[in-house]
């Protein structure tokens, strides 16, 4: 299926066109968001048919997840099609498959945690006894400790296992529980 993937929720952002079995992506900052990813979807694009809009709902920057949801959106309506929206948690257990815990850091020295339950809760990095374990996104420096960078997944690797999530029909056109959970002011 010709799919389009949008990934704003991190500080590294990304954009996959996927016409028939063939990718084209572009990678970018977060802080240039909002002024590239019109452009760089127009030039992926270039009227080529899409089928299917794929957009990552975080959760991870507050900001950049709500950008690139309404994007979608708006982008999947602009054509007549349905959005899918997939879960960081669910494209960090396609690549990182056997950890019991998910960490993604956020802006703010926090980072959320999914737990084996599938509780979520925002955790300072302080809690996080030893991070260099577990699948994490943004690998940053928070007051001298760092978040293993190997773990990072590479964004080619992160919109693809987005696309490959939407082909399993895993994805969905509602936002997850904890899209509005966490206020702005901590993110």
């Amino acid at each position: 299926m010709n799919s389009l993937c949008i990934s704003t929720s991190q500080l590294e952002c990304g954009v996959l066109v996927s016409i028939d079995d063939r990718n084209q992506y572009e990678v970018f900052n977060a802080q240039q968001t909002g002024e590239l990813i019109q452009l760089i979807v127009h030039r992926l694009v270039h009227n080529q048919p899409i089928q299917q809009v794929i957009v990552d709902t975080g959760p991870g920057s507050y900001t950049g997840t709500r950008i690139g949801v309404a994007f979608a959106q708006g982008y999947a309506r602009g054509l007549g099609l349905e959005w899918v929206g997939i879960r960081a948690w669910d494209i960090l257990n396609i690549l990182k498959p056997h950890h019991s815990t998910s960490v993604i850091a956020v802006k703010s020295g926090e980072v959320f945690a999914l737990f084996s339950d599938q509780s979520i809760r925002s955790l300072p990095l302080s809690e996080i006894q030893n991070p260099f374990g577990y699948p994490c996104m943004n690998p940053q420096k928070y007051g001298g400790t760092t978040i293993e960078q190997r773990s990072y997944p590479q964004m080619m690797d992160w919109l693809l296992a987005m696309r490959t999530l939407a082909e399993r029909g895993l994805g969905t056109q509602k936002l997850p529980e904890y899209y509005d959970q966490f206020s702005s002011s901590r993110l």
